[in-house]
């Protein structure tokens, strides 16, 4: 999980220790602090290590609490709910976050579906959300999918077209997120490409 050569190139390489693990002590003999508050405890419950550490996160990205994604996504004023994800599910192990620009767009895109795909593919995971268990097929066989196989920097990963802690509405206007790439994109066009 830790090492410091990965550590030191990572997103997170400028940071001390115990900005995260804040209840560690500076006296290896001081007994470690329990984790306090809501966020704490639902992560213990969770199962996570390091709860402490865990929600750290919101201290430095403390916008992200208030976005609508994150909501959707599980994270609801403190509480991680159920199988929903919580950062490091999306992020990965903090120890080893890459830094912006650290890998080619690719590469970046391939890491991000994949995390997307290790919820989207577990049956439990779809069942209790409702999810349709086709859409990780469906956008592999999708022109999107399959140019982002065949090479192209340029085709889009899950995050481009429904976006993270500030995702497109889909549902309302199915179109918004072609119009990233495709300007004159309409709801018909939406639906050429479409995974469900």
């Amino acid at each position: 999980l830790f090492s410091k050569d990965v550590l030191g190139v990572s997103a997170h390489g400028d940071l001390a220790c115990r900005d995260c693990h804040s209840s560690f002590h500076m006296n290896p003999h001081e007994p470690v602090a329990e984790p306090e508050g809501e966020t704490a405890e639902a992560l213990t419950k969770r199962g996570v290590r390091r709860p402490e550490a865990m929600a750290a996160c919101l201290e430095c990205h403390d916008d992200v609490a208030e976005a609508p994604g994150v909501v959707r996504h599980g994270w609801d004023g403190g509480e991680a709910r159920g199988h929903t994800p919580y950062c490091l599910d999306c992020h990965g192990n903090p120890h080893a976050i890459p830094s912006p620009g650290s890998a080619d767009p690719r590469q970046r895109r391939e890491v991000m579906n994949g995390r997307c795909e290790s919820c989207h593919t577990d049956p439990k995971r779809i069942a209790d959300a409702g999810l349709n268990p086709d859409v990780v097929l469906a956008y592999e066989e999708s022109v999107h999918g399959r140019k982002l196989d065949l090479g192209s920097e340029r085709a889009p990963g899950c995050f481009d077209c429904h976006g993270g802690h500030h995702p497109n509405n889909m549902e309302a206007d199915p179109a918004s997120a072609c119009r990233k790439c495709h300007p004159k994109a309409s709801e018909t066009f939406a639906h050429l490409v479409t995974h469900k």
